[in-house]
């Protein structure tokens, strides 16, 4: 419970820092999201595009996904209607691995040996 709070308040604070009219979460949304870490990323979704075949980009159309974020804040229930094979463990390789290579690279910067 603890934890929720803590995550709806730094979410809150990410979109008041942006100044972006984004919408806010409520903590069932987070709760019920694939990857809730990730809710606030605006990246582009054509990062993960090499994560998934071909014939699945028009769902990204279809569902209005244009950013990591978007994808993350899908319900396991959505994704399912994904057509391809296993789609909750395939959407979540792909946003764990974009999460963990993000962590790298803020490690490769913040590096003194480089």
């Amino acid at each position: 419970m603890r934890q929720r709070n803590q995550l709806l308040k730094v979410f809150r604070l990410q979109h008041r820092k942006k100044k972006e009219n984004l919408r806010t979460w409520d903590a069932k949304e987070i709760e019920s999201a694939i990857a809730f870490d990730l809710i606030g990323s605006t990246e582009s979704i054509s990062q993960l595009y090499r994560h998934f075949p071909l014939t699945l980009r028009p769902f990204f159309l279809f569902y209005k996904i244009k950013t990591v974020g978007d994808l993350s804040t899908m319900t396991y229930d959505q994704v399912k209607t994904f057509g391809i094979k296993d789609p909750v463990i395939t959407v979540s390789k792909a946003l764990d691995e974009f999460s963990g290579r993000k962590d790298r690279l803020k490690n490769i910067v913040s590096s003194p040996f480089r």
